[in-house]
């Protein structure tokens, strides 16, 4: 089962929609502990999340890379892997996103059944289609409407979900409240949770941060 995933921005302005708070939490904090708690050990970021500071989840993996800070060797052994693309601002829930990454490898990629059509496909990408788009995906340019193209236009295998995908547009941040009840409670983290860290400022120039995530 794939360990590797990639955090991709839709859209133009997804990067702030990742600040918004959900029932207290960032969605990018949201994004993060659902990777996490999937199994996912490795997760790239686009450069442009820097300018942002963040907290963090804790007993989260030990290495986030930064994706523009690569070296060549390194983005090889990410596109070779097969990794999960994975919208920054959509909210999955923990069934559908399992179900795709159990799925049998497919040498076309493998996409989930409710991304189709939309401007936030959630897919596992083929070493190919994540050559072409390394240079975007590391500087946060927005690729969802390119990556549905290629899923339509491809032979993609279909994985369906449970039917959760929420993508959540910036355009909330002037409505604090627009989240739903339904969907605060889909992502509401267990009682037994811990607290967040501290809020942190990303190092603007290791190409992965190597200290083991706990507490910052």
């Amino acid at each position: 089962m794939p360990d590797v995933a990639i955090v991709y921005l839709p859209e133009p302005l997804s990067h702030e929609a990742a600040a918004l708070r959900i029932a207290g939490r960032s969605l990018l904090f949201r994004t993060l502990m659902t990777l996490a708690r999937a199994g996912i050990r490795r997760i790239g970021l686009p450069g442009i999340l820097r300018e942002q500071k963040w907290e963090l989840p804790p007993g989260f993996p030990s290495a986030i890379a930064w994706l523009d800070h690569l070296a060549p060797h390194e983005r090889t052994a990410w596109t070779r892997s097969r990794p999960l693309l994975l919208p920054v601002n959509v909210l999955l829930d923990p069934v559908s996103l399992g179900r795709l990454l159990s799925a049998p490898e497919a040498p076309d990629g493998i996409a989930l059944e409710e991304s189709k059509g939309t401007l936030f496909p959630v897919l596992l990408a083929p070493p190919d289609l994540l050559t072409s788009l390394w240079d975007r995906l590391g500087a946060g340019a927005p690729l969802g409407d390119e990556l549905d193209i290629h899923l339509r236009q491809n032979r993609m295998t279909l994985v369906s979900g449970s039917g959760v995908m929420i993508p959540v547009t910036d355009g909330m941040a002037s409505r604090p409240n627009s989240v739903n009840a339904s969907e605060r409670s889909l992502q509401a983290p267990p009682a037994s949770l811990p607290p967040a860290c501290t809020t942190l400022s990303p190092p603007a120039s290791p190409s992965r941060w190597g200290t083991p995530l706990g507490c910052w």
